[in-house]
């Protein structure tokens, strides 16, 4: 898995969410895009801060995104909105890691 910079919301208004593992204060937010087709992107957002209830914990993976929104809170702090087919959930954190790798999915080309 590499390491890349990203243009975080180009890559999550066109994605589907397919992990999503919030433990503590850190958030696990994998991603697979239709372009380019065959990668997996893993970004990881720490001091996580809910803003609007509970994630999704019920919904079924993955999540088609319907749109997402980041813009500087305050502090180096991020303010972020996921909207997703079934929901829409708010959090603040700071900017995250991001990775990226082949798709191990049947046709996709990957590993």
């Amino acid at each position: 898995m590499s390491s890349m910079v990203i243009d975080l919301e180009k890559l999550l208004d066109t994605g589907m969410v397919n992990r999503f593992e919030l433990r503590g204060s850190v958030l696990h937010l994998g991603l697979q895009t239709p372009t380019p087709p065959g990668l997996l992107y893993e970004l990881t957002f720490s001091d996580v801060r809910p803003e609007s209830g509970d994630p999704p914990w019920a919904d079924p993976l993955p999540w088609g995104v319907v749109g997402f929104d980041a813009h500087l809170s305050s502090d180096l702090r991020w303010a972020f909105v996921l909207v997703c087919d079934e929901f829409l959930w708010e959090f603040q954190a700071t900017w995250p890691t991001a990775a990226v790798s082949a798709s191990s999915l049947p046709g996709s080309g990957g590993a």
